[in-house]
């Protein structure tokens, strides 16, 4: 009998302080590999390091965010399920990570991820509990869209302000053999992009890590992010940073391997998160903010609602 890791570190019913800091381990460094819309504490271990070696405040931004999580997660007594598998951690690693590369100076990103983190959690329990489709991306949205707005009724803080996208000439066909190369050199950045952190090195070894944790899912977020580069590339925008494939590779992994939608639905899922993508960058750049994970939100919801509904059609 194969005895799974969650099983041995969980066996005891009134664990001694030495075992509630490995549960709490445990739970931190699975919620990072929940970014992947993985399980697995040591592939968030694996990401973690990775993001230290490359970008030190980065990755311990991801790293704080997860612990805030958890911390909020047991102190509130919130579902055991979510907690141990790290679902708790999936927003709030994005809001103190986004907080960390959009705010300065740094005691303030430190008390706004406190309460960003601790915003995302009851935002994500409640959300969980009430809304009748998945929570995704959307207390992120909310609570880092709040904090910057917030951010700019403080003159001692300062908060990167976002504009629209340029206009971009659509009678200008773009090459195809550049395309190949911006694929090759921007997918490795999307992954890196996840955590906000811009560089390939750090993508290409989360990459490596999630193919070790689940080759399914990795497979359809390097296709997703791969079908987002080439669509931002052929509408004509600049997909150097990766982050054209932020949304289509995060789509791809919640509607194929989560959400048991057929690839092809995924794929396309990602293909439109990526379109619509102009669109979201001019509606939130209007107003001085980024577009974050809106359309993966958008997408990802909309099709797995179509996606139920046709098969409660056929039953």
């Amino acid at each position: 009998m194969v005895v799974k890791w969650k099983d041995y570190v969980y066996a005891n019913e009134n664990p001694t302080p030495t075992w509630k800091l490995v549960h709490y381990l445990d739970q931190t460094f699975t919620g990072i590999s929940q970014m992947l819309f993985i399980e697995n504490p040591v592939i968030g271990v694996g990401i973690a390091s990775a993001l230290i070696v490359a970008n030190p405040p980065g990755g311990l931004a991801v790293i704080a965010g997860s612990a805030l999580a958890t911390l909020w997660s047991n102190l509130l007594k919130l579902d055991t399920g979510l907690t141990r598998s790290g679902l708790y951690c999936f927003n709030s690693i994005l809001v103190v990570a986004a907080l960390n590369a959009f705010v300065t100076p740094l005691p303030a990103v430190v008390a706004m991820s406190i309460v960003g983190s601790l915003a995302s959690v009851w935002l994500f329990d409640k959300g969980v509990k009430l809304l009748p489709f998945p929570v995704v991306s959307i207390p992120f949205i909310m609570v880092a869209q709040l904090s910057l707005l917030a951010s700019r009724s403080f003159p001692s803080l300062s908060a990167i302000q976002f504009a629209p996208p340029p206009p971009v000439d659509i009678t200008m066909f773009p090459e195809f053999l550049p395309w190949l190369s911006y694929i090759a050199s921007t997918v490795p950045l999307t992954f890196s992009q996840l955590f906000f952190t811009a560089n390939t090195w750090v993508g290409v070894a989360i990459i490596a890590a999630g193919f070790l944790g689940d080759r399914r899912v990795m497979s359809s977020a390097v296709l997703g992010a791969a079908i987002g580069t080439s669509v931002g590339y052929f509408l004509g925008y600049d997909v150097a940073n990766g982050l054209w494939g932020f949304n289509s590779a995060l789509t791809a992994m919640a509607l194929y391997p989560t959400f048991g939608l057929p690839l092809w639905g995924a794929l396309t899922a990602a293909g439109l998160s990526a379109a619509l993508q102009p669109i979201a960058l001019t509606i939130f750049g209007n107003a001085g903010l980024p577009a974050l994970s809106f359309s993966f939100c958008l997408c990802t919801i909309t099709f797995l609602r179509l996606y139920q509904k046709i098969r409660n059609q056929h039953k």
